[in-house]
């Protein structure tokens, strides 16, 4: 993928793996924030379907 965010955006198994190292080194606050970011990234290349929390 690089980085096109469309690319990552649509990676199952790279959203997977970066939302569970989240939930496993940020504090809650750090996660909302990572979330908010990929939530505004993503749905700007029309992929909507992201997790709402960080988890494993």
């Amino acid at each position: 993928c690089g980085l096109d965010p469309e690319c990552i955006c649509k990676a199952k198994s790279f959203i997977e793996a970066i939302t569970c190292c989240v939930a496993s080194k940020c504090n809650e606050d750090e996660q909302k924030k990572a979330i908010s970011i990929a939530k505004i990234t993503c749905a700007a290349v029309g992929v909507t379907d992201l997790p709402d929390a960080a988890i494993c």
